[in-house]
């Protein structure tokens, strides 16, 4: 967990590709990263519930703050699976992309923004995980 604390406090941009499925513990890293993106056939899913695996707080923190409560709730207390289709619908993932190249080709069309990013994120002009 000391990622996702250090990731929700990092004042560069961060960003993360989800080359495939995403479960457990890389679910929270995913939604410590400012910006998220994965291939259209990913699937998100936390399978704490099936194996009675506790999850930590700051993990399902950093996870509410991306989807809210009741879409955390049923993330975990019913071990659903999430397909990318619905991930970019609910905030998990802001868009897919057909590989890594492609996220890098978006990304440096905001590239100039990128230091007023950081300012914001520096003065909490962002939620940012307590």
């Amino acid at each position: 967990m000391k990622v996702v604390g250090k990731l929700s406090g990092y004042q560069d941009v961060t960003i993360f590709f989800a080359n495939g499925d995403c479960q457990g513990g890389a679910l929270s890293v995913l939604c410590a990263c400012d910006l998220r993106f994965c291939v259209p056939d990913a699937r998100f899913s936390t399978p704490s519930g099936l194996f009675n695996r506790p999850y930590l707080p700051k993990a399902l923190q950093v996870i509410q703050r991306a989807i809210g409560l009741s879409r955390t709730q049923a993330l975990i207390y019913l071990a659903q699976e999430i397909p990318a289709s619905l991930a970019v619908v609910i905030g998990l993932i802001h868009e897919t992309a057909q590989n890594f190249e492609e996220v890098l080709s978006r990304i440096s069309r905001i590239q100039n923004g990128f230091d007023a990013i950081r300012l914001m994120k520096k003065h909490s002009l962002f939620w940012i995980m307590p």
